[in-house]
């Protein structure tokens, strides 16, 4: 799929795993604590919220590309390699 398709990296631990009223960044590791904003609630699970900074410049850099490039959908890993990854997972609307 690499070649033909746009990758865009954004920096977010997506789900995270909650144990005795904590949040850690992965499932078994319970050594690594989460410390950033405020988990969001969805589809079941705890997900790190995206920074607005972020979110902000991922709209212009989306808005340059579809001006230079005949964009047909935005999908992430989780809409071409279901069951393999999860990112960039539902606290990032894709419908942007």
């Amino acid at each position: 799929m690499n070649r033909f398709f746009i990758g865009i990296e954004l920096v977010n631990w997506g789900k995270l795993v909650q144990r005795d009223g904590r949040f850690f960044t992965w499932p078994t590791d319970y050594t690594n604590p989460y410390d950033r904003a405020e988990p969001v609630f969805l589809e079941g699970d705890w997900w790190e919220p995206y920074p607005e900074e972020q979110l902000a410049v991922l709209h212009l850099l989306l808005d340059d590309i579809r001006a230079r490039h005949p964009i047909e959908a935005i999908v992430g890993y989780l809409d071409v390699s279901p069951g393999r990854k999860l990112d960039p997972g539902p606290a990032l609307n894709l419908a942007v």
